[in-house]
C-alpha cells in the first residue's frame, strides 16, 4: 500500500479515537432533578395516550450529548439498542467504565443507580421501558414489587429472549397498539418476570402458589371472556375476578388453559368470527369491530395468522 494511503488511514483512525476519547466532563446546570440519558434524546414514539397495558415505554433517538456531572436513575430503566452504535463513558462506585453500545445491546439501570460523571458519544435508537413502582405493585402484588425491581446493573448484555420481547413491544407501540391493553400488559409482565429470573440482585421472585382455583372460578373467567370479546379486555379486570395479581393470574391461567390469556382471547375471537362469517349477516368490517379488533386490516392479519386464510376467502368457500 502506498505510504500516502497508509497515512490517510492512520489519520482517520486517530481522529476516530480522539472523537471517542475527548469526553471532558463538564458540569451540567444544577436543576435539582435527575434524568436518564434517554431523556436527552428525541422521542420517536411513545406508549403515552395509547391502549398500552404496560409501563411507560418510548422509542428515542440519542446522539452525542453534553457530558453530565452526575446522574441518578429514580426509576429502573431497561434500554434496548434498536440500531446504531455509541460509546458510553461513566464512573460509578469508584470504577471507570467505557462501554460500546451496539444494535441488540440491552442495558439495565436499576432504581437508585448513580454515575458521576457520565458522557455519551455516537448515535443510537433506543427502546426504553420505565419500570414504575405503582405499575409493578399492581401487576406483581403476590410476589412483592421489591423482588422484581432490585435488579443488578448491566451496562450492556446480549439476551436474545429479552431482545425479542422488547422488539415486539416496540413494534406494537409503533403500530399504535392495535391489539389492545391485554397484549401490552402480557408482554410487559413476561419481560419483568424474565428480568427478575435472570438479573435480580439479591431477592428471589416468590414462586406463585399452585393453581388450586375452584372450577366455578375458572368457569367465571371463561364466561366473562366470552361475554366481553368485543371489549378491550385487560389482565387487571380478569385477575380481579378471582382476586389475583395479573402476574399470578397469567401463571394460573396458563396452567388451566394451556395458553396465555391473550392467546386464549384471540382464539375465542377467531372462533366467533368464523361463526359470524358463516351466517353472512354482517360485513367483515362490522365483525372486526364487534370482536374488539381496531380495524379490518388488523382483523384480517390476525385471522390469517390463526387460520391460514383471509376472512373473505373463508366466507366465500365455506
Amino acid at each position: 500500500m502506498p505510504v500516502g494511503c497508509r497515512d490517510i488511514r492512520r489519520e482517520k483512525k486517530n481522529a476516530g479515537d480522539r472523537f471517542l476519547g475527548e469526553m471532558v466532563m463538564a458540569t451540567s446546570p444544577s436543576t435539582g432533578t435527575y434524568s436518564s440519558p434517554s431523556e436527552q434524546g428525541q422521542t420517536i414514539d411513545s406508549s403515552a395516550g395509547l391502549p398500552w397495558g404496560g409501563p411507560p415505554t418510548h422509542r428515542t433517538r440519542l446522539t452525542t450529548i453534553r457530558p453530565m456531572k452526575r446522574l441518578r436513575w429514580p426509576i429502573t430503566h431497561i434500554a434496548l439498542t434498536l440500531r446504531g452504535k455509541a460509546c458510553l463513558n461513566y464512573r460509578s462506585e469508584g470504577v471507570n467504565h467505557r462501554i460500546m453500545i451496539r444494535q441488540g445491546s440491552i442495558s439495565i439501570w436499576p432504581r437508585g443507580y448513580e454515575a458521576a460523571p457520565i458522557a455519551w458519544v455516537g448515535f443510537a435508537e433506543l427502546l426504553v421501558v420505565e419500570l414504575e413502582e405503582h405499575w409493578l405493585r399492581e401487576n406483581f402484588r403476590d410476589g412483592g414489587s421489591l423482588d422484581t425491581v432490585d435488579l443488578q446493573h448491566q451496562a450492556t448484555v446480549t439476551d436474545r429472549q429479552l431482545e425479542i420481547l422488547l422488539r415486539v413491544m416496540a413494534d406494537e407501540i409503533s403500530a399504535g397498539c392495535p391489539t389492545g391493553r391485554l397484549y401490552g400488559q402480557s408482554l410487559s409482565v413476561a419481560l419483568v418476570s424474565c428480568l427478575a429470573c435472570r438479573y435480580r440482585r439479591k431477592y428471589q421472585l416468590r414462586r406463585p402458589p399452585r393453581c388450586g382455583l375452584p372450577q366455578r372460578d375458572i368457569q367465571q373467567i371463561l364466561d366473562y371472556i366470552d361475554d366481553h370479546l368485543g371489549s378491550n379486555l385487560t389482565l387487571d379486570v380478569l385477575a380481579g375476578l378471582v382476586d389475583l395479581s395479573p402476574q399470578h393470574f397469567c401463571h394460573v391461567f396458563h396452567q388451566v388453559a394451556g395458553l396465555t390469556p391473550h392467546q386464549y382471547v384471540i382464539r375465542r375471537r377467531i372462533e366467533k368470527a368464523k361463526r359470524l362469517l358463516d351466517e353472512k349477516r354482517l360485513n367483515i368490517i362490522d365483525i372486526a369491530l364487534n370482536l374488539g379488533f381496531s380495524n379490518q386490516s388488523h382483523f384480517t392479519q390476525v385471522f390469517h395468522r390463526v387460520t391460514g386464510t383471509t376472512p373473505k376467502c373463508y366466507q366465500r368457500y365455506n
